[in-house]
């Protein structure tokens, strides 16, 4: 049940039935792509929720790599804790290192936009509240974030319990949450 964008570019999230979540987010600070994508990144998110489950998914992730250029992004791939975090570009994958209970990226400023996330979150009252949070200093650095070129449009919330996945999703901070929920396959 992946949401649904008419602009390309942004992040891509979803879930299925067998209780597995993968997330795309963009990954421009690994580099440009030498020649235009062969397949939508969104296309490449249904494909692995194709599966059910991470090593399943990254099997899937290495075909659709060998067969099509895919433009640079970072995929989070997970049926059970910890995440997976795959990074792909020109063809290759690599597995980054994940550290909960906080994990952000950014393909703008990485180290400064981790940072300030990071220290955020520990000052946090609620998970709510930190998916809320602008940087009125740095607007780029918030998690609703702002910048020249881009800017935060829409949240995604996926919560996985032992028999449903639900999919929340809201297009400001001040909204409420609209949601979805699947109950999990019997495995």
């Amino acid at each position: 049940m992946p949401p649904k964008t008419l602009m390309e570019g942004g992040g891509w999230i979803g879930a299925n039935d067998q209780g597995l979540l993968v997330c795309l987010l963009n990954a421009y600070d690994l580099g440009t792509p030498v020649t235009p994508p062969e397949r939508s990144r969104g296309l490449v998110v249904m494909d692995l929720l194709d599966t059910s489950e991470t090593d399943e998914a990254l099997e899937r992730l290495k075909t659709l790599v060998k067969d099509y250029e895919i433009a640079p992004c970072r995929i989070l791939c997970w049926s059970r804790i910890p995440p997976r975090v795959f990074e792909v570009f020109e063809r290759e994958i690599r597995e980054k290192e994940t550290t909960l209970p906080m994990l952000t990226t950014s393909s703008y400023r990485p180290e400064e936009v981790g940072r300030w996330r990071t220290q955020a979150y520990g000052y946090r009252s609620s998970l709510e509240d930190f998916h809320g949070l602008k940087d009125p200093e740095h607007p780029a650095n918030g998690v609703w974030m702002e910048r020249e070129d881009a800017c935060t449009v829409s949240q995604t919330r996926v919560t996985r319990t032992s028999d449903t996945v639900r999919m929340s999703y809201r297009t400001s901070p001040d909204d409420s949450w609209t949601e979805v929920a699947i109950p999990l396959a019997a495995l």
